[in-house]
């Protein structure tokens, strides 16, 4: 006996007897594939109609969209690319709102590291300035 898929999954077009396979007008497919869902939750994106979880592309995301993770939990920071959620930034980059930014878009090109407050170091055989904000050729006489 036939049955129709909205029986077994709200608002389904199409299905198999586990799953809903499309929905009807416009909605996505939740990520637990039984039913039809209006938008994907913030823990979710949308990708070709489906719901997907964060978690199962950026491992500690608790909100992406289809181009990255847009925010991390358990007291990670978001990478500069956003690709990944980190226990702290690398030494070329600084924490800002807990996403990693590069140092050099805070201080300048030969800053190497730095934190949110100072450039640590310089490359390129620069002197860190005396009010460690940038990288200089030489120290000032005197």
């Amino acid at each position: 006996m036939c049955i129709a898929c909205s029986t077994y999954f709200a608002n389904c077009n199409s299905c198999d007897a586990t799953a809903c396979k499309s929905c009807a007008n416009g909605q996505f497919i939740a990520s637990d594939g039984k039913s039809c869902v209006a938008a994907c939750a913030a823990t979710e994106y949308a990708k070709n109609g489906v719901c997907i979880a964060c978690s199962s592309y950026f491992a500690n995301c608790n909100s992406c969209d289809s181009n990255g993770c847009l925010g991390c939990g358990n007291s990670k920071v978001l990478s500069f690319d956003s690709s990944q959620c980190l226990d702290s930034c690398p030494s070329t980059q600084y924490s800002k709102n807990n996403k990693c930014d590069d140092c050099t878009n805070k201080y300048q090109a030969d800053c190497a590291s730095c934190d949110i407050n100072v450039c640590k170091s310089c490359a390129n055989s620069k002197v860190l300035a005396i009010d460690a904000l940038s990288c200089i050729s030489s120290c000032p006489t005197g």
